[in-house]
């Protein structure tokens, strides 16, 4: 039953986005239906010339342009003012267009959160949320009102609109920031999201190298490697939110960056009319705990059960502030290294070898301490070797001075970049708060492209030999353990160090199971109600529903023995979907239209419409294989690996002691698009004898884990061929 209620999960979500895209596609043709035909005809008038320029382009293509003197770059004048609060306030203009930004920035240190990691990022949001004279609600339609944008978080309010409206901005920016209730309605709201969220990151292995990255380049004891889990959310309040509120948001350790269409003088004014009356507190200040600059190269695997692609993260701590005279430099160096699409490490992982779609590397500054990383996802049979030359790319950025082609194709890129970067508002904003929190010069971001200009291919050199540390670092793997014995040679103890998806030291199971494939799959027939129970289900019914952006989708499901399948999916009472097999034909529908149907689709159908698929691996010819004991959400289980004689193999887990299947793993997608499904099976309920589950959690392939619950199940009740009837 598990194959098939995971196939129709799966089905609900792409059902539901072709239902809204193509309800986006009819809103679309009814608005503009001339568009496209004048778009083609004009798309066809300029072919012919671009085909008679493309002989000209050749030779722009085979060699790098000469580079043009420095851009002058002028981003508006400074004015710097402090209220009788200790407010600093800070104002940029900007005259290019009528709209005006606003950021509220709270500063502090660090902040370790313990149990309660989470807790900021909880207060941050619920900020927002309410205040003493407006529910959210009421604050949503003021901000959409006058166009305006409004957002919250940790480090306080920003808000942008209209120049014209900025007097109703800054009512509503300081009512959020100085009345708020911290609702604990509100307050249950951003939990309940932010624990799906968590949910989904557990099986992100992207999010989980992340994770477990940051964790060992600080210590779980550093502000900077504290994880966020449902533990933690849970153990906080909303009087904690409120307290962290208390004691860090005050005016004297607060900015307010002020640019675009605006008059300093009527901005002063304002500033102090809004905020004037926000009272002065005491600074809390802390230091972070020392970091560990020099710990020796680890290989750290976190095992993805499935997974057929590992994700790579080489990472450690670095001393680079953000006010260093060599961060334009750095900078530049990591941009040549892997922070941009041209750069070596991609240009050799993905362009020459193929490893992988796309490899990055970062170089983050920081007041404290800053970090590199760098990875990406590969294949699993080329993990080890996508790790050697990664380091080989390290040797050659330290050894090697780059190529002028290569020196004049990363600055003017990231010249490029900064000029984009500048059409924003907040990009402004952020480049003031940076010069007074930094102690930049004031000409910092005004001389940003001559001095990118100015740095050398030497400098670079020498970047790559200050920052580029592989003998320090922590490479961070996430994917199959059947590949991890053959990482151990880059551990500097020539051992691979096991942690969990929290970054978690663990000793990972290496119990040879003293059970067959077979036998696991006896007891799980068993422990469902036993092989006559199984065999005497003739048909079933079941209906159970999801919900996904707020929409309630229902799934119908009849078997009936002799390989007759029924399924209906539905959104809001309309059919999206329907699938029927009457036991040699079948037939699919998308929203009212046929769907071609190959003869391996209609097999799949027929297999659907068995009760308990794992009575006839053996006779479909499925290859099965006992691979180890895993643990299962605190619980041990056999992983059987299932290949069968087409599609792709997949892995089932069952649990040691109940024998029942908790866990199924299924690769999805292909390509670029690859990605592992995992549907978690529970809350087991006896249906005549037979227990079948009744929640599926499915994640992995889906912005968000899809919670499914089977509402009935019927079984051995008459249900007329004629249901399966093919038209």
């Amino acid at each position: 039953m598990k194959n098939s209620l995971s196939i129709a999960i799966k089905i609900c979500f792409i059902a539901l986005s072709l239902f809204i895209c193509d309800q986006s596609m009819a809103q679309q043709k009814g608005k503009t239906p001339t568009k496209t035909a004048a778009k083609a005809k004009k798309g066809a008038a300029k072919a012919s010339a671009k085909s008679n320029a493309a002989q000209a382009s050749e030779d722009f293509r085979t060699s790098v342009p000469a580079a043009g003197p420095a851009a002058k770059i002028n981003i508006g004048k400074y004015d710097k003012s402090v209220l009788p609060n200790g407010l600093q306030v800070i104002i940029v203009e900007n005259h290019k267009i009528p709209k005006a930004s606003y950021q509220l920035f709270v500063d502090y240190d660090p902040i370790t959160e313990n149990e309660f990691a989470g807790k900021v990022s909880l207060a941050g949001e619920l900020l927002g949320r309410g205040t003493t004279t407006r529910n959210k609600a009421q604050i949503d339609e003021f901000v959409d009102k006058i166009g305006a944008s409004l957002s919250t978080n940790g480090n306080g309010v920003s808000g942008a609109s209209l120049t014209k409206y900025s007097e109703q901005l800054l009512t509503i920016m300081s009512d959020v920031l100085l009345n708020p209730t911290f609702s604990a309605d509100e307050f249950e709201k951003i939990r309940k999201q932010t624990l799906s969220g968590l949910a989904q990151n557990k099986e992100d292995a992207n999010t989980i190298a992340a994770n477990v990255g940051k964790v060992l380049a600080y210590g779980a004891k550093h502000p900077y490697g504290e994880i966020e889990t449902e533990t933690t959310i849970k153990n906080i309040n909303p009087d904690m939110c409120r307290q962290f509120y208390k004691d860090y948001f005050i005016p004297n350790n607060s900015y307010l960056i002020i640019v675009g269409d605006v008059n300093p003088t009527v901005e002063k004014q304002r500033a102090a009319n809004y905020f004037g009356a926000w009272k002065s507190g005491t600074k809390l200040t802390h230091t972070p705990p020392a970091v560990d600059m020099n710990s020796k190269t680890t290989l750290d695997f976190v095992n993805k059960s499935g997974a057929v692609q590992s994700v790579i993260s080489l990472t450690y701590p670095v001393n680079l502030k953000p006010n260093d005279s060599e961060k334009l430099k750095a900078r530049v160096m990591n941009t040549m290294f892997g922070g941009f699409f041209r750069s070596r490490l991609n240009d050799n992982l993905r362009e020459k070898h193929g490893y992988t779609y796309g490899v990055r590397s970062s170089l983050n500054d920081d007041r404290f301490v800053g970090r590199f990383s760098a990875g990406g996802s590969v294949r699993n049979e080329v993990t080890d070797s996508s790790i050697i030359e990664m380091f080989k790319e390290i040797n050659r950025m330290k050894t090697e001075l780059i190529s002028d082609e290569e020196y004049h194709s990363v600055r003017n890129v990231m010249a490029g970049d900064f000029g984009r970067s500048l059409e924003s508002p907040q990009t402004v904003a952020n480049f003031a708060l940076n010069i007074a929190r930094f102690d930049l010069p004031t000409d910092y971001y005004n001389n940003y492209v001559q001095n990118l200009m100015a740095v050398s291919k030497q400098d670079i050199l020498n970047m790559a030999n200050k920052y580029l540390k592989p003998e320090n670092a922590h490479i961070v793997v996430v994917g199959n353990k059947d590949i991890a014995s053959k990482l151990s040679t880059f551990s500097h103890d020539k051992k691979v160090h096991f942690y969990d998806v929290y970054g978690k030291p663990i000793e990972m199971n290496t119990e040879v199971p003293s059970v067959t494939a077979t036998q696991v799959l006896d007891k799980y027939i068993q422990a469902i109600g036993g092989l006559d129970k199984v065999k005497s289900v003739t048909t079933s019914a079941t209906n159970m529903e999801a919900s996904l952006q707020g929409m309630v989708i229902s799934m119908a499901e009849k078997k009936k023995i002799g390989g007759k399948y029924l399924q209906t999916v539905s959104l809001m009472g309309n059919t999206l979907q329907k699938q029927v097999c009457d036991g040699t034909k079948g037939s699919s529908t998308i929203q009212g239209q046929p769907q071609a149907m190959s003869e391996a689709d209609i097999e799949k159908l027929k297999s659907n419409a068995e009760f308990c698929p794992q009575m006839h691996y053996s006779s479909l010819g499925h290859k099965i294989e006992v691979k180890g004991i895993e643990d299962i959400e605190g619980k041990k289980a056999y992983q059987l690996e299932i290949t069968p004689k087409a599609g792709n193999k997949f892995s089932e887990y069952y649990d040691t002691e109940t024998g029942l299947l908790v866990r199924e793993v299924k690769v999805d997608g292909e390509g670029e698009n690859i990605a592992t499904m995992t549907s978690d099976l529970s809350d087991y309920k006896d249906v005549k004898g037979l227990l079948v589950p009744h929640k599926i959690v499915i994640s992995g392939t889906m912005p968000m884990p899809l919670e499914a619950i089977v509402k009935s199940v019927k079984i051995n009740e008459e249900i007329p061929d004629s249901e399966f009837k093919v038209d």
